[in-house]
This record gives structure tokens, C-alpha cells and sequence, in this order.
């Protein structure tokens, strides 16, 4: 699998990057469709540290994320409320895996499966937590391609 790059160990949380790394990143994503790849068999640890990391610096009026209550696992994020009211009010009934944005684990990757993906924004967010829990050197961004 192809990776974007290295980015300097001292800059992987993003926020904290200088803003060229930062549109070096959002540029690369534009370019082509990028999933995260984890090279842990295990999250150690779990789930807690990554939705802590992620929560506490995501947009303030942004929706928390949390792990997927799914089989395959991973993360979800619930769709804002007003685009929920709006469903509703066209008549439309959400399944679950409607009502979120998700990314399931799929061979060490994290994928949408077919369903809403988490936003460019979010999905560099949750790969800035993953390597603050996890290590750089186990997360990297990667060519999307179909599992």
C-alpha cells in the first residue's frame, strides 16, 4: 500500500502542525480517496484513549465519536440533528447504520463498507488520535482501495 509520507515525529497531531503540513495532508486526500491502516493486531489499551484524544479536540458544536456497535468494530459518529429532523420530516426512516457516519475495521484498515464515511476533517482527527494512542509508527493514511 501506498503511504502520503512521513510527517515529523514531533508533528503528528495535526492541530499542533504547522499549517503547510496540515494542507500537505488535506491536499493529498483531495487528490485521491484515503483510508487510516493499523498495523496493531489490538488496540491496546482499547477504544478510550483514541474517543478521548478525538473528542477533546474536535469543533466545538461537533458530534462526539464513539466505538461502532458493530461485529467488524470501529468508530461512529452520529449525524447531526438537524439532518436527522430532516429525514424525518421527508417521511424517510434511518436504519442505524444510517444515522452515522462510521469507519469498521476491515483487514488492519478502516472503511466505510458502503456507508456514510466520517468527513475529510474527521477522518484526519481520528487518525491524529490513533497515532497519539497508538504510535505513528502504527497508523498511516493509505491509498483506499476495495476490501
Amino acid at each position: 500500500m501506498e503511504k502520503i509520507g512521513k510527517i515529523e515525529k514531533n508533528c503528528f497531531l495535526f492541530f499542533k502542525c504547522k499549517v503547510k503540513y496540515k494542507q500537505v495532508i488535506t491536499k493529498k486526500m483531495d487528490q485521491e480517496r484515503k483510508t487510516i491502516m493499523v498495523g496493531l493486531k489490538t488496540i491496546p489499551g482499547g477504544y478510550g484513549p483514541i474517543l478521548d484524544n478525538y473528542n477533546a479536540k474536535r469543533p466545538k458544536g461537533s458530534q462526539t465519536i464513539r466505538e461502532a456497535g458493530v461485529c467488524e468494530g470501529g468508530f461512529e459518529i452520529p449525524l447531526d440533528p438537524e439532518v436527522l429532523a430532516q429525514h424525518i420530516k421527508n417521511g424517510r426512516r434511518l436504519t442505524p447504520n444510517e444515522k452515522v457516519r462510521q469507519l469498521r475495521w476491515n483487514e488492519g484498515a478502516l472503511v466505510s463498507m458502503g456507508y456514510q464515511a466520517l468527513t475529510q476533517e474527521e477522518t484526519l482527527l481520528l487518525y491524529s488520535a490513533l497515532c497519539h494512542a497508538l504510535g505513528q509508527n502504527n497508523v498511516s493514511l493509505v491509498k483506499y482501495r476495495s476490501f
